[in-house]
């Protein structure tokens, strides 16, 4: 069974349309005033969002001491997502043709050796290499 989706009057994205739909699929977004995604709780998993006094993200957390992902910014464009924890970068984006397009979304692993040389990067999905050394 497909869920109708909902939405609040400024059109954000709620969850689904009928209570026990929502109760059940575990899937429930919440907005500040500003229209901005504040937490996301999924099936077993619960996002928070942080934005900066210019209104970008900059961190996304997972509660529990889970994951998190730092946003680093050019103007207004997200051009890369880095572990705030280690400062590694994650992946990084080819701004659109505007402020919330991706033209395109690079994900990449990197392989060193014992000395700390990167020796191979890769596609981290699909593991095509990019480069040896």
């Amino acid at each position: 069974m497909q869920e109708a989706a909902a939405y609040d009057p400024a059109g954000n994205f709620l969850g689904a349309a009928n209570a026990s739909l929502v109760g059940a699929s575990g899937r429930h977004f919440f907005h500040n005033s500003e229209n901005r995604l504040l937490t996301a709780v999924l099936p077993g998993v619960v996002y928070d969002y942080v934005y900066d006094p210019s209104g970008r993200r900059v961190l996304k957390a997972q509660r529990g001491g889970g994951a998190a992902l730092a946003f680093v910014h050019a103007g207004d464009m997200e051009i890369a997502d880095i572990d705030p924890a280690s400062g590694a970068v994650r992946q990084r984006y080819v701004p659109g043709a505007g402020v919330d397009r991706r033209a395109v979304t690079i994900t990449v692993a990197w392989l060193f050796d014992c000395r700390g040389v990167v020796r191979k990067t890769g596609n981290h999905f699909s593991g095509t290499p990019l480069w040896w050394a």
